[in-house]
C-alpha cells in the first residue's frame, strides 16, 4: 500500500509544470518514509516550497514556524499518532498553521473526523497528484487559517452523511465554506438576496447559487435558516431583530 501512495504522488509531473506557480510552503508529515520521500519529491517538482518534512512530528507540537503560514500535510489516522491529537496540537502550538488531512481510505466518517479535528481541507492519496497539489493551493487561497476547503462534492456528501447518520444539528462552521458561512448569517439576519449581494460585492445570481448549496448542505429551507443560525449561536436574536420580507427575491440558480 505505501509503494502504491508514493506512485500516487510520484505522477503527473507534466501537469505540476503546466499548474500556476506559488510560493506555497508545506511541511509534510507521514510515518512511513518510502511515502514521505515520494511526496516530497513531488511536491518539489510541482513548484511547492517544501520547508520541511518527517516522520515524528513531536517538535512541530512545541516550535512555531518562521517566516509566514505553513501548510502540513499530515497523513491521517484517526486513532494513531498521526490522528485527531496531532491536527489539534500543529494548529494549538501556531494558530496561524493550516492542515490537510490525507489517507489511503475515503470513508466519510474518518473525513468527518479530519475536519472536526481542525483540517482545512481532506484529500484521498487514490486521487490523481495533480489533485493533490490543487487542493494544496486552494487552502493556500482561504482567507483565514480556520477556514474550510471541500474538493469536488465533498461538501455535499459530508452533509448527506450527517444527516443519515443522525447528526444534522452539526454546526453549519463544519459543513460551509467561509463564503456560504457569511451568506447565510446575512440571511439569517434578515437581509434580502440583492443587499447581501451589495454588501458582499457578488452577483445575485451567484448568491443564489450558493444558498442553493447552503440549504443542501445543512438539509433545511430558507425559512429555516434564521432558527438554524440561533441555535449555532451564529446571530445574536436580542441585537439582530428579524426583518420582514415584502416579497422574496432570490433568484433561481443557474445549472
Amino acid at each position: 500500500m505505501y509503494r502504491h501512495a508514493a506512485q500516487i504522488f510520484g505522477r503527473a509531473y507534466d501537469s505540476f509544470l503546466c499548474m500556476e506557480s506559488r510560493d506555497s510552503r508545506v511541511f509534510v508529515c507521514d510515518p512511513h518514509p518510502f511515502t514521505l520521500e515520494g511526496i516530497e519529491r513531488a511536491f518539489t517538482r510541482a513548484g511547492l516550497n517544501v520547508v520541511g518534512a518527517t516522520t515524528d512530528p513531536a517538535p512541530c507540537l512545541t516550535e512555531r514556524d518562521r517566516d509566514g503560514s505553513v501548510i502540513y500535510f499530515v497523513d491521517y489516522t484517526p486513532g494513531g499518532a498521526f490522528g485527531a491529537r496531532l491536527i489539534a496540537g500543529l494548529i494549538s502550538a501556531d494558530r496561524t498553521r493550516r492542515v490537510v488531512a490525507s489517507s489511503a481510505h475515503d470513508h466519510l466518517p474518518l473525513i468527518a473526523s479530519a475536519y472536526e479535528a481542525g483540517a482545512n481541507a481532506f484529500v484521498t492519496k487514490r486521487v490523481p497528484a495533480a489533485e493533490v497539489i490543487e487542493v494544496i493551493l486552494a487552502v493556500d487561497s482561504l482567507p483565514g487559517a480556520l477556514d474550510r476547503h471541500f474538493p469536488g462534492n465533498l461538501g455535499n456528501a459530508l452533509a448527506t452523511y450527517y444527516v443519515d447518520s443522525g447528526r444534522a444539528d452539526a454546526s453549519p462552521r463544519r459543513l460551509l465554506t467561509n463564503r456560504q458561512l457569511a451568506i447565510f448569517r446575512l440571511i439569517a439576519e434578515g437581509y434580502e438576496v440583492s443587499e447581501v449581494a451589495d454588501r458582499l460585492q457578488l452577483n445575485p445570481r451567484t448568491v443564489g447559487n450558493h444558498m442553493v448549496a447552503i440549504r443542501r448542505r445543512l438539509n433545511i429551507t430558507r425559512s429555516q435558516f434564521r432558527a438554524c443560525a440561533v441555535k449555532h449561536r451564529l446571530i445574536d436574536p436580542m441585537k439582530v431583530p428579524s426583518r420582514s420580507r415584502a416579497s422574496s427575491s432570490e433568484p433561481r440558480a443557474e445549472p
